[in-house]
């Protein structure tokens, strides 16, 4: 049995998605897919194959075409900012299904393919507000960790990605105060 191109899969994805630089972003991507697969633990649910970078292409696609259309603009983006993107679907894709453990280890992974590029640009000032209000009506004072650990679940809910509850990574909380606010 053959094995896929994951670098040509990759930049005719990213291609059709709409960017410009997709020779060079699809060859980090792949390269990173696969040094996640050697350097992170063996975990039944970790997903490194094309499926996952797939999944991660749509989203990046998701994220661009939202951003031409918060710029209000149709041209092509600098290579800096199509990276900022495709980092920013990666980090909502593929962070959410990681043990606690791997979190810290892909992001300095993330860190080396992609050097200079923040890790998450994924803040929603408004949504942030709103859980700080949330566990203040409930007398609750949110950590980062916890905010950050909100905006994950913002992230699945928007790309329809699954979160693994691994060793109650977070309390309990701030997932209720989370859905107080939006349910």
């Amino acid at each position: 049995m053959s094995v896929p191109d994951s670098d040509s899969n990759a930049e005719v994805l990213l291609a059709s998605e709409g960017f410009t630089n997709s020779k060079v972003l699809a060859s980090k991507l792949v390269s990173l897919f696969n040094l996640s697969k050697e350097g992170l633990s063996r975990q039944q649910h970790y997903d490194w194959g094309l499926r996952a970078l797939k999944a991660c292409l749509g989203a990046a696609g998701k994220l661009l075409r939202q951003h031409r259309k918060e710029q209000k603009t149709s041209t092509n983006l600098d290579p800096d900012t199509e990276t900022s993107i495709v980092v920013r679907a990666v980090c909502a894709t593929k962070l959410p299904t990681l043990t606690f453990e791997d979190v810290g280890r892909f992001k300095g992974l993330l860190g080396d393919v992609f050097p200079g590029t923040p890790l998450s640009d994924s803040t929603k000032p408004l949504l942030e507000a709103a859980l700080h209000q949330a566990a203040a009506d409930v007398g609750l004072k949110l950590t980062s960790q916890q905010v950050c650990y909100n905006m994950v679940v913002y992230w699945c809910q928007v790309h329809a990605v699954a979160r693994l509850w691994v060793k109650n990574w977070m309390k309990q909380r701030s997932l209720v105060v989370l859905w107080m606010r939006t349910g």
